[in-house]
């Protein structure tokens, strides 16, 4: 019988590097990821790829700074019965069991770049625009927004999106992404916004 010539390699946890408590599956990917696919940060700024952010990919108690891609590793795509991606998205990202490992690997992503772009998507995903009463087949059964909603037309990151909009943003003409810091422009139907203020004034002078 021929001996073979064929070669084979092998890759032990080493115990001096971070990711040293973790089994030696685990360990590969963490240092495949953290090493050769993806890039360290502090900042977004350190994140030159488009459409990337500073976020945080963990496994285990391991955690650390990486460039991570928002539509990809950053936020998880919401896809309808059949499957297809709706094009909105949850926050954070849990993955599926590593190969060869029970271990599941977590993202998470913050900041002003972050909070625009998950916020815009969603937005571009949900409002379907059909509130405008313009439109010659605009029936007031279906299409008005529901109340405390307001049609109107939002700015977000250079892009006007029309749909139904939480009347007291409106109000402000310029509010704040939830749970950010970052604010968009919003203009909407000023009838039902003086009607819902007129009303809010009036349950004010009761009390």
């Amino acid at each position: 019988m021929a001996l073979s010539t064929a070669t084979a390699a092998y890759i032990c946890n080493p115990g001096d590097n971070a990711g040293e408590d973790l089994d030696i599956v685990d360990y590969f990917w963490w240092m495949m990821m953290a090493t050769q696919m993806l890039t360290t940060c502090e900042t977004d700024a350190d994140c030159t790829a488009a459409d990337s952010v500073c976020g945080t990919l963990s496994i285990a108690a391991l955690d650390t700074l990486l460039c991570l891609d928002i539509g990809t590793m950053c936020a998880t795509a919401i896809v309808d019965a059949e499957g297809v991606a709706t094009g909105a998205y949850t926050d954070g990202m849990y993955s599926e069991a590593i190969y060869g490992s029970d271990s599941l690997w977590s993202s998470d992503c913050s900041g002003d770049v972050y909070d625009t772009a998950f916020f815009k998507a969603n937005q571009e995903a949900l409002q379907t625009g059909a509130c405008d009463s313009s439109k010659a087949d605009f029936d007031s059964e279906t299409d008005e927004c529901p109340d405390l909603f307001t049609c109107g037309t939002g700015t977000i990151d250079g892009d006007s999106i029309l749909g139904c909009f939480p009347t007291p943003d409106c109000v402000l003409e310029a509010p704040t992404i939830p749970d950010s810091t970052v604010t968009y422009t919003l203009v909407c139907g000023a009838t039902k916004i003086m009607a819902t203020a007129a009303a809010a004034f009036a349950i004010a002078a009761t009390i």
